[in-house]
Parts: C-alpha cells; sequence; structure tokens
C-alpha cells in the first residue's frame, strides 16, 4: 500500500460533485462511473472535471511513480462509491459475519476489462461515531495476512490491482463513507517486428 495526503482546501465541491454524479450515473451498486469502461490518460487530460478530474489524474501520476518500467500507453477507469451508513447497496459481510474480500483485477475480468496494475482509492468523505473497526480499509497480502488501517480525509491509497481488500461498514455513523476511485492500466511497449529487407 502508498499512501498520499491530498489538500483537501475543494472538499465541500468535491462533496458536491460526488453527489451530483451519483444522482446522474444509474448503478445497481455503490459505485457510479465516471464514464463507460476505460479511456486514455489523454482523454482525461482532455476532459474538463474540476477538483474530480485533478484527483484521477494525482491517482494516474502517482501510480507512474510507483510503476518505473516502460509503457505505451496508460488506460484508467473511475467512479464515485457511496456507502450510505443505513443502507448500502455494496455487500460488505458474507452470512457468517466475515468480510467479503474482492480484487479489481477480478472484477475487470467479470466486466470485460483490461486488467489493472493498480487501483486508486481517494477518501473523500469518512464516516463519523466509529466503533472497533468500523470503517476501516481490510486488506490482505499474498499469503493471505490480514492488515487494516483507518482512512482518514483527504488520503490517497494506491494498491496493486490484485490485492483483496475489504471496507468495512459504519452503521452508527450519521455521514456517509464517499471515495473516489480507479483502476490503472498500463500497456507494455509492443516489441518492433524487424524484416529482413
Amino acid at each position: 500500500m502508498n499512501s498520499y495526503t491530498w489538500d483537501t482546501k475543494d472538499i465541500k465541491e468535491i462533496i458536491d460533485t460526488s453527489y451530483e454524479i451519483s444522482r446522474y450515473v444509474n448503478s445497481h451498486h455503490d459505485g457510479h462511473g465516471l464514464w463507460e469502461g476505460v479511456k486514455s490518460e489523454q482523454f482525461i487530460r482532455d476532459k474538463d472535471l474540476g477538483p474530480i478530474g485533478d484527483i484521477i489524474l494525482e491517482g494516474i501520476d502517482r501510480c507512474k511513480e510507483i510503476y518505473k518500467k516502460e509503457y505505451e500507453l496508460i488506460e484508467s477507469s473511475a467512479w464515485v462509491n457511496i456507502i450510505n451508513s443505513s443502507t448500502p447497496r455494496q455487500k460488505i459481510r458474507n452470512p457468517d459475519g466475515s468480510l467479503v474480500y474482492h480484487t479489481h483485477t477480478d472484477k475487470s475480468r467479470e466486466q470485460g476489462e483490461p486488467i489493472p496494475d493498480y487501483t486508486f482509492i481517494f477518501y473523500i468523505q469518512m464516516p463519523n461515531n466509529l466503533k472497533g473497526d468500523d470503517g476501516k480499509l481490510f486488506m490482505k497480502d499474498k499469503q493471505g495476512n490480514e492488515s487494516s488501517t483507518l482512512p482518514y480525509e483527504g488520503q490517497l491509497i494506491i494498491l496493486d490491482g490484485d490485492v483483496p481488500h475489504a471496507p468495512v461498514d459504519a452503521p452508527n455513523s450519521t455521514k456517509d463513507r464517499i471515495v473516489l476511485a480507479g483502476n490503472v492500466c498500463f500497456t507494455p511497449p509492443q516489441k518492433k517486428k524487424s524484416t529482413l529487407l
């Protein structure tokens, strides 16, 4: 996990924009996509998405710093995820009470999208009235060992795309959890075919 802190001076506008996106993007779950599928970095840079766009580009730029390999193309998806404190649509727990882990590599395969190298998560608003593990982000390493962190507003977290993770709900909160998340996919340079002539 890589973590960065974002300047939250525009946070009120970002919260308002997040709710606006959730109203006009029809979704049967808590995630509301900013565009269909994945788009190139240039497409995102050419769009005027205001502070939300700045966060997405910051996420992409931080992923570039981590990747440190040559690439030909960067593509990204992005969505606002709002977990309503009283009626979350995202499945948080299994019937036995254990957390529901997911990876963005698996989700992308299910949706027929490119497999992400990284996932970024920007915490716009965190729930309040937390008890125990409420509001935490749980992760598993390659050996299946669990760790957790309690994100803070303005935090940008970057995970490898295949890291199993699970957000924990906060049933006593009076505030929704709002994140802006995205997958970032790097396409390596194409090998040039040599010819005899």
